[in-house]
């Protein structure tokens, strides 16, 4: 979001200043010059000496006068738009709790000992959904499990029965559990596999929205997963909701 400036640079205002002096200065010597040609001329009267001299003061005055009442003037209006735009950006993360902000619903969770094959054919069926919730046995917060993850669990299963036939696999994978598939990844060993369990940051209801955003940037992950003070999920947000925060509070 934008940020206005409580005060002018000094070196800015007096460079302003400066060229208001030197515009004036400006203006005198022109003047003065055409007064004197004026005065050298037999032709010209008194009268319209005078008329010309007091018309250019009065233009001087008006210009000087214009430049600092419009400064102040815009001064005013500047304080008026910062009171009238409210928190700042950081006040509004600083003042909102995860809570606050309605997590949106979790579109799938499943239990360490759900069958592996349910959770595939959720994801089959589900092909907006990228993610899903796993809790344990008691419905408190385990992981965040991509997609990926059980597509890669399910080809690994291929690979290890490779003399089976197709239907023989199937049967073998309806045994296998969620947690298998957890088990699967945790033994890969290498960052960018882990994330696919990791795909998500927990953190409780009360969590500042400031607090947040800052943990999400640090571990470079766009989803959050809100729970209450039994570990229990209660939804998520993303970096989106955040940034549609402050755009809506703006």
């Amino acid at each position: 979001m934008p940020v206005v400036s409580n005060g002018e640079d000094k070196h800015t205002l007096i460079s302003k200043h400066l060229i208001l002096v030197l515009a004036l200065l400006l203006a005198l010597l022109i003047t003065e010059g055409l007064i004197f040609g004026m005065l050298k001329d037999d032709n010209t009267n008194l009268k319209d000496v005078m008329a010309l001299t007091f018309g250019t003061f009065g233009t001087w005055i008006g210009a000087g006068a214009a430049y600092f009442f419009g400064r102040e003037n815009m001064r005013t209006a500047t304080d008026s738009l910062l009171r009238m735009s409210g928190r700042t950006p950081s006040e509004i993360l600083a003042a909102t709790t995860l809570r606050d902000m309605k997590p949106r619903a979790i579109p799938g969770t499943f239990s360490i000992d759900n069958g592996a094959d349910k959770l595939i054919e959720w994801f089959n069926k589900n092909v907006e959904s990228y993610f899903a919730v796993i809790v344990d046995n008691d419905g408190k917060y385990q992981n965040t499990l991509n997609e990926e993850a059980a597509y890669r669990f399910i080809n690994y299963e291929a690979e290890t029965q490779s003399g089976k036939t197709y239907s023989e696999i199937k049967e073998t994978f309806k045994e296998k559990r969620v947690q298998d598939i957890i088990e699967f990844i945790k033994s890969q060993k290498t960052k960018e596999i882990q994330y696919l369990i990791e795909y998500a940051i927990p953190l409780s209801e009360e969590t500042k929205a400031s607090v947040a955003n800052e943990k999400l940037e640090k571990s470079d992950k766009r989803l959050a997963i809100v729970m209450d003070a039994q570990n229990r999920v209660t939804g998520y947000i993303t970096t989106s909701d955040i940034r549609r925060l402050l755009t809506k509070e703006g």
